[in-house]
């Protein structure tokens, strides 16, 4: 009878934590909740507290799930890897990689969803150090059996794009397939493994081969900049200019107070968890004046995703100023410092971009989160008219692309990556750090698409 009893405790207690990571895996730490759990389990909420004593627990052993399901079951995986040749090492890793990422993407979508929202560096949401310390150990089997003798500091270079990258691609998996307009999965999925093998042989041929000190050259180029407390909103934290409020009605004055607002509210909360009384807080006003103007939160999602990245599409032309007559890495590292000044000094409208993309397959339907992707996908095309000159179109296209959303990753959402890498987010050491990290990431495909490598 009490084995029974045990029996019956365990299928219990199995049932609710395949039912925690159901939810953990299409929510948010935040969004989550018990009793959302205890509905998917088939049990009564008290029962879930009894088995786990609190969200942060039942997410802590989620999180261990994972990591044991990530690591040591590919245990002898990385072992294979050191009677290969080095070519082929590195061939059977990337393709390893990207056959279980595609399969099973519950690790990639619980870093997506938690480390967007992942505000303060020092206090982690619960179940992050078990993250981190997946990528640490990630690190060291890469170091260890993929890419022995290469530098610590260039193997962390390379795992912290490599493992970003892979969230997205992994874990938002509906939001960047939604954007490449790939309609089958098939597709998309031929997409991934083009693109990590397009960006991520080059740069493990370079690491392998002790390569990388030629690229040195650019990397003191990074101008350190103190920020110009334009931080945020296009155009500034007033958003209207004095002059410009003269010639404004008070109604396009206070439509414009609460995009501004919403901004700040969606580029640190989830769709899901932004509301109407939180951007009326930060407006400053009773959020029923919000609902005169703006009926859903849905129809205001929508205006700041169009009030903000518009201003992107006025910034990329200039960009090109000065670039005539130089060599495509020279381009790549004139855009990149643009790009990447231009995404630190706006940080919530990437933000804003970022936080929402894990959360697109639940909110598809919300009439903002095409809009975000259509959006998305319009300023992509502009930023591929920029190339740099002698790059083929379709090379450049999903090397472009990838780098946009670190870019984006890195300044919007800088918490996790920062905390990674040791340093505080809104530092000129992490600036620096993010310049270089994505430079000597993405340079050594560059140079191969101009067969310079």
């Amino acid at each position: 009878m009490a084995d029974e009893k045990v029996s019956k405790g365990e299928e219990t207690r199995a049932r609710i934590l395949a039912a925690a990571r159901d939810v953990f895996t299409t929510n948010s730490f935040q969004a989550a909740s018990i009793r959302a759990i205890a509905n998917k389990a088939g049990v009564r909420h008290p029962l879930v507290v009894h088995y786990f004593k609190s969200k942060t627990a039942l997410f802590e052993a989620v999180s261990s799930q994972i990591q044991q399901d990530l690591l040591e079951s590919h245990a002898g995986f990385y072992h294979h890897l050191t009677a290969l040749a080095p070519d082929r090492r590195l061939d059977v890793y990337l393709e390893g990689v990207i056959r279980q990422g595609l399969r099973e993407t519950d690790a990639y979508r619980m870093i997506l969803l938690n480390t967007m929202e992942m505000i303060v560096p020092h206090k982690p949401l619960p179940g992050l150090d078990r993250m981190a310390g997946i990528y640490q150990r990630t690190c060291s089997l890469v170091g260890d059996y993929v890419l022995q003798g290469a530098s610590g500091d260039h193997i962390d270079m390379f795992m912290t794009v490599f493992t970003m990258t892979a969230a997205h691609f992994f874990g938002g998996r509906a939001f960047h397939q939604k954007v490449l307009g790939l309609v089958s999965d098939a597709a998309y999925e031929r997409w991934v493994g083009a693109t990590f093998r397009q960006i991520f042989r080059p740069v493990l041929e370079a690491l392998s081969g002790d390569r990388a000190l030629s690229m040195d050259k650019y990397m003191s180029r990074w101008q350190e900049t103190h920020g110009s407390g334009n931080r945020g909103f296009p155009g500034g934290r007033s958003g209207i200019k004095s002059e410009e409020n003269k010639s404004l009605l008070r109604g396009d004055i206070t439509r414009q107070r609460i995009i501004e607002a919403a901004c700040q509210v969606f580029a640190v909360y989830p769709y899901d968890r932004a509301t109407i009384r939180m951007i009326g807080e930060a407006a400053g006003f009773d959020f029923s004046r919000i609902h005169h103007m703006f009926p859903t939160k849905a129809e205001l999602f929508e205006a700041v995703i169009h009030a903000n990245f518009k201003a992107f599409m006025n910034v990329v032309s200039d960009w090109q100023e000065g670039t005539a007559g130089m060599t495509p890495e020279e381009v790549f590292v004139h855009y990149l410092q643009k790009g990447l000044f231009y995404c630190f000094e706006n940080r919530e409208t990437l933000g804003m971009l970022v936080v929402n993309i894990a959360h697109y397959e639940n909110y598809r339907d919300v009439s903002g989160f095409p809009f975000m992707a259509r959006v998305h996908s319009n300023m992509l095309e502009m930023v591929k008219q920029s190339a740099p000159a002698g790059v083929p179109y379709e090379k450049v296209s999903s090397w472009l692309y990838t780098i946009v959303m670190m870019g984006y990753t890195f300044a919007g959402a800088p918490g996790y990556p920062a905390r990674m890498m040791g340093l505080e987010p809104d530092s000129d050491a992490y600036r620096r750090r993010v310049f270089e990290t994505l430079l000597y990431v993405f340079m050594p495909a560059l140079l191969k698409n101009v067969e310079r490598l």
